[in-house]
């Protein structure tokens, strides 16, 4: 009797071992999968937008069960992407964090826009230069930074005529506040960070001379500061 006991205990406890054994293959098979999807994400962060972007604060929005999005073209990508447009890029993990950047020859700069200052960009600009950074609310909470350089040599390619080149740089950001209307300091920093470091990368391999941007601190602006200079028109955040 008692080896039947032991029989049918045995033929009952099959079944259980079985079960949480294909459990663990299949929670073992999918983290796999996450850690899998995830390195790629990582990889694919690395080389989008010509490598530029800021890895250590984007790396908290990848995804760790949905492939990233990247969309890019432009002139300044290689090989074969001939575009008007230098440089032209989305990338995204799902969700409404996105990662934009564009930059493009301005034709001309238009007249100042009613409110904009040059004193919110947290890095010295010369005086060719005009930089601005703000927070987008219309989704996830983005920073986004506009610049305008001096090419002095003209921009090459096929792009429109131009000593000026625009780049504009959104990044999501973490905020605290729901319904906050403010960078904070370090966001403002890595925003304008990004779009200097691709001003600069555009600029050195467009050979358009002149100095790099810094990313040294803002001069503070004088009481009585000269007539603001032209500015061109922001573009829209998207």
């Amino acid at each position: 009797m008692r080896g039947l006991r032991g029989y049918v205990r045995l033929r009952r406890a099959v079944p259980v071992v079985v079960v949480i054994t294909v459990i663990a293959v299949g929670v073992v098979v999918w983290l796999d999968r996450r850690s899998e999807q995830l390195a790629d994400n990582r990889a694919q962060l690395k080389s989008a937008c010509a490598g530029l972007l800021p890895q250590g604060h984007l790396g908290r929005f990848l995804s760790k069960g949905e492939a990233g999005s990247l969309h890019q073209y432009g002139t300044m990508l290689d090989p074969g992407q001939q575009s008007r447009v230098l440089l032209d890029c989305r990338l995204s993990w799902g969700g409404d964090e996105e990662v934009t950047v564009r930059a493009n020859a301005l034709p001309a700069r238009a007249e100042e826009a009613p409110g904009a200052s040059d004193s919110d960009f947290p890095f010295r600009l010369p005086p060719t230069a005009q930089g601005t950074v703000k927070i987008d609310r219309s989704g996830a909470a983005r920073a986004i930074a506009s610049l305008v350089v001096e090419c002095p040599k003209g921009l090459t390619g096929r792009v429109r005529p131009s000593q000026d080149l625009q780049v504009a740089v959104g990044l999501p950001v973490k905020v605290k506040d729901a319904y906050a209307s403010e960078l904070s300091p370090s966001d403002r920093r890595l925003v304008a960070g990004a779009a200097v470091r691709i001003a600069n990368w555009i600029t050195d391999r467009q050979k358009c001379g002149g100095a790099p941007l810094s990313t040294g601190p803002a001069a503070p602006v004088p009481a009585s500061a000269d007539a603001p200079r032209s500015r061109p028109s922001w573009p829209a955040a998207s």
